[in-house]
């Protein structure tokens, strides 16, 4: 509403966002049933970290608004660009949920191999406290995509408003 009034934040919401609110529900849910029925349960968490990763990167947020190369905003590209999307969410929600489910719940891909134990030698690996976080690593690939993808998303969110709020400050004449 902010970019383009209340009449066609409006018609936005209900033209584009119900569409597009549905097709992402749709696509997480495929993700859901993908993961769930081909990843092997240590992968599971690793595997939807980066593949939710991108829908949290906010850069899609310009080309949904309709933002131009000139900088002015488009209602009716934005709309297009969110239809566009809708669409490609669809098709890849359903190809994904057929993909996910061929095979059924016993599916090829959901094996669980032991991994290897670390080796004793390593000074690192007797103090408890380290041995337990190292185990944590080798064991559950979720671990590597909470401790380091997550953060480094959102030290990348903050950076990239850190660079706007200082461009809008440079285009008021504020400091």
């Amino acid at each position: 509403m902010l970019m383009y009034g209340p009449g066609l934040g409006l018609v936005g919401a209900i033209a584009i966002g119900v569409p597009l609110a549905v097709a992402a529900g749709c696509m997480g849910k495929a993700l859901e049933i993908g993961v769930t029925l081909r990843v092997a349960p240590r992968q599971r968490g690793a595997v939807t970290g980066l593949m939710s990763w991108p829908g949290n990167a906010w850069l899609w947020l310009g080309l949904f608004l309709g933002l131009r190369p000139n900088g002015d905003f488009s209602f009716g590209l934005g709309m297009v660009t969110c239809w566009i999307v809708t669409v490609l969410l669809l098709a890849a929600a359903v190809w994904l949920s057929v993909w996910g489910t061929q095979k059924g719940l016993a599916g090829g891909g959901a094996t669980d191999a032991r991994p290897a134990a670390p080796k004793k030698g390593a000074r690192f690996g007797r103090e408890p406290l380290y041995r337990k976080e190292l185990l944590w690593f080798v064991r559950d690939r979720s671990a590597i995509v909470q401790t380091i993808l997550v953060l480094l998303t959102v030290a990348g969110v903050q950076v990239f408003n850190h660079a706007v709020r200082r461009s809008w400050r440079r285009e008021s004449g504020t400091t």
